[in-house]
């Protein structure tokens, strides 16, 4: 069985990372989200207001705050992960739903913790990764799911604001 090099599959997720929380590299072939720059989650929230934000949807009477709250929380546990803590031991998740609405000053506060989540990690990828260690790889492809999950939950609350 022929194995993929290590670089390959980083590059690999990176751009399939990249595209899920900022757009594709290329906009002329993107994997999934819109041939636009930006398409990603956080070009998405650049132009929601926190009135947008906070505003309820649904049966559960979700937020884009929420969203937004709870990936910036899957992606901090991931980054736990990666600096060798164990974040699954006490995850909050019910907890990482909680934020519903947001002032101007918290919305900006949370879109920056998001982005520097999503730094962390992204950095953490170009290091030497051990792929073949059990949670790495399905937890770092998880991230990628999840990420795209909520683009397509915050774009359809978006189309609804």
């Amino acid at each position: 069985m022929e194995q993929i090099d290590t670089k390959t599959l980083t590059n690999a997720v990176l751009a399939l990372f990249d595209e899920a929380y900022v757009g594709p590299a290329n906009a002329e072939m993107p994997w999934f989200t819109d041939n636009e720059p930006d398409t990603g989650i956080l070009g998405t929230l650049k132009g929601v207001s926190a009135a947008g934000a906070s505003r309820p949807f649904g049966k559960d009477n979700t937020t884009i705050a929420a969203h937004t709250a709870h990936v910036r929380y899957a992606l901090s546990l991931a980054n736990r992960a990666f600096r060798g803590e164990n974040p699954y031991r006490d995850p909050d998740w019910e907890g990482s739903w909680k934020t519903r609405s947001v002032t101007d000053d918290q919305w900006k506060q949370l879109l920056a913790d998001l982005r520097t989540e999503y730094d962390q990690l992204r950095a953490a990828l170009t290091q030497d990764i051990p792929w073949d260690a059990p949670m790495v790889l399905p937890g770092t492809l998880s991230q990628i799911a999840h990420g795209a999950w909520h683009l397509g939950a915050i774009r359809t609350l978006l189309e609804m604001v």
